[in-house]
């Protein structure tokens, strides 16, 4: 069977028989190297091999920004800073985006954890709601805050962040109207399908 060991870095973390590699440290950061060995492999001996350094890092800061709804080519890596869901000409209702949760690391990278938050609320349902997969719909005018969580609060990773949302009566042009399912996505000034009502 394959064997796992950390050869270095046994006080950041540690991994699994299965392969599993778990932070345990807090507060710390450093190089973690791991062996895999195949004893079995090859009539001689065993083989084995080290994996790439691995360098532990935690989780510093959670943020919030939105994306087109619903998405298009190129979409995702349109964040929106304005947090406002325009009222669509012609139609009587408003906007929908898409939320993105992003994990920043003690390393600098950061990590989409959209699908793994928690839990999502608002503060003012009777203006702007979030479903669970992070869809932000306006309701009627006026101003509302998302919250977002990531983590269990039993643990020490337990991070939340929050957006204000406006919901306003002022309106986008449509260009184009394109039957999505059971949903109709008007296209405008943003550059795609990005605005649903049911």
């Amino acid at each position: 069977h394959t064997v796992y060991t950390v050869t270095v870095g046994q006080e950041y973390a540690n991994v699994s028989s299965s392969g599993l590699v778990t932070v345990n440290t807090a507060g710390k950061s450093g190089p973690v190297n791991i062996t895999v060995t195949f004893p079995t492999y090859t009539e001689a001996g065993a083989l084995s091999a080290i994996m790439p350094a691995i360098v532990a890092v935690e989780a510093e800061t959670l943020s919030l920004f939105t994306t087109p709804y619903p998405a298009y080519p190129g979409s995702s890596t349109s964040r929106l800073s304005a947090a406002t869901l325009n009222q669509l000409a012609c139609s009587g209702g408003y906007q929908w985006k898409s939320l993105v949760a992003k994990l920043r690391l003690t390393d600098g990278s950061e990590v989409d954890v959209t699908s793994a938050i928690s839990a999502l609320d608002t503060n003012n349902p009777g203006i702007v709601t979030v479903e669970t997969g992070g869809v932000v719909k306006g309701v009627s005018a006026g101003t509302g805050i998302i919250s977002a969580t990531f983590g269990d609060s039993s643990t020490s990773l337990h991070l939340k962040a929050a957006t204000t949302f406006t919901v306003s009566t002022a309106a986008v042009a449509v260009s184009s109207i394109t039957i999505i399912k059971d949903q109709t996505a008007f296209s405008g000034p943003e550059g795609g399908p990005y605005d649903t009502v049911k």
